[in-house]
């Protein structure tokens, strides 16, 4: 029997006939890493402050997951008082063997800093990447982070995030998920200082049988501290979903306020689609808010738009298309949206 390691588990377990306490995932030996490239030097610079006890959502196992090596680290540290962007181009070699890299993130205090990395893969065959990427957000600072996945239908992609953000730091997170067969996604949020916010906008295309599996969290210790996790996606054929979304409201974060939704299209009845919001309070003097919508196409929307022409299929992709085009628009980088999603920068400029 394989040994096998469980990721992505929730902050607090629900009914285990749900099989969504986690995700078990055999373990892999890393040949290397992810070809990482950038043109703005100035990021590079390693920081003072040590990210080893930053909480991650995937969880503690990834290093025994991946064969126990230590990832190659690239840190960009954004200077005081900046509004940069920083691009960055994420390779997958799938005739590399497995790859592990890491990212270190610092907005330090007063800056304005966003990234962007656009991961894609290159080679025959199935390839298989994990990347863990940590960040400090310091006192009065902004950090966007986007990360776009375009990878092919047999490529696996594990995905680990954790964020600390210190007294009126502020987190603003887009994943785009539009290729991959399989795709492990964890995302933990600790909003520490007082006024620290974090939000999340997620979008997804899965089809075939193709599988996602998300742990998103937002851990509440600060004063007036705000989040929002919000998920759209399509399902089609055989696609596996599951969404862990979960605001824990920690002793002492009086006056926070958390609401997490998810909108889901059903394209058709073979998908498999789970969705776990969860709400922890330890404190009194907050508000929770969670909610999701989940189904097909309104029967009424597709036979109004059949009557005017539009034939059921292209009805389908119209539809299916905006969900995405809707999480792609809050990229807060115009330059990435004219590279890689041309139609929305062209719709953009025709309406100026």
């Amino acid at each position: 029997m394989k040994e096998t390691l469980t990721v992505n588990q929730p902050l607090a377990n629900t009914y285990r006939w749900l099989r969504s306490n986690g995700t078990e995932i055999e373990p892999f030996q890393a040949k290397g890493s992810l070809a990482i490239a950038w043109e703005q030097d100035e990021f590079v610079r390693e920081s003072a402050v040590s990210m080893e006890d930053l909480k991650t959502g995937m969880g503690l196992e990834l290093k025994r997951l991946t064969g126990g090596a230590v990832p190659f680290s690239h840190s960009f540290t954004a200077e005081p008082c900046a509004d940069t962007v920083l691009r960055l181009r994420l390779g997958l070699n799938r005739d590399a063997g497995p790859q592990h890299s890491a990212l270190r993130l610092r907005a330090e205090t007063g800056c304005r800093m966003t990234v962007v990395a656009d991961l894609s893969a290159a080679g025959g065959g199935a390839g298989l990447a994990a990347l863990q990427t940590k960040a400090l957000i310091d006192e009065g600072a902004v950090l966007r982070l986007v990360l776009i996945q375009r990878l092919g239908a047999e490529d696996t992609f594990l995905n680990d995030l954790g964020v600390r953000c210190a007294e009126g730091g502020r987190f603003e997170y887009v994943r785009l998920i539009l290729g991959g067969h399989k795709t492990i996604d964890g995302c933990s949020a600790a909003l520490a200082g007082d006024r620290s916010a974090f939000t999340a906008e997620i979008g997804y295309r899965l089809g075939g049988e193709d599988l996602l599996d998300m742990n998103y969290e937002a851990v509440h210790t600060g004063k007036r501290t705000e989040c929002a996790i919000r998920a759209s996606g399509v399902l089609r054929d055989r696609a596996d979903k599951l969404f862990r979304g979960t605001i824990d409201f920690r002793k002492g974060c009086a006056g926070s306020v958390g609401n997490e939704t998810e909108d889901v299209l059903l394209m058709d009845d073979t998908v498999r689609c789970r969705t776990v919001p969860v709400i922890l309070c330890g404190e009194e003097d907050v508000e929770g808010n969670h909610g999701a919508t989940i189904g097909r196409l309104d029967e009424n929307l597709i036979y109004y738009l059949e009557s005017r022409g539009m034939a059921r299929e292209a009805i389908d992709e119209m539809c299916a298309q905006a969900r995405i085009d809707a999480v792609v628009r809050k990229i807060p980088d115009p330059e990435t949206i004219r590279k890689l999603f041309p139609w929305l920068a062209e719709d953009e400029e025709a309406a100026l």
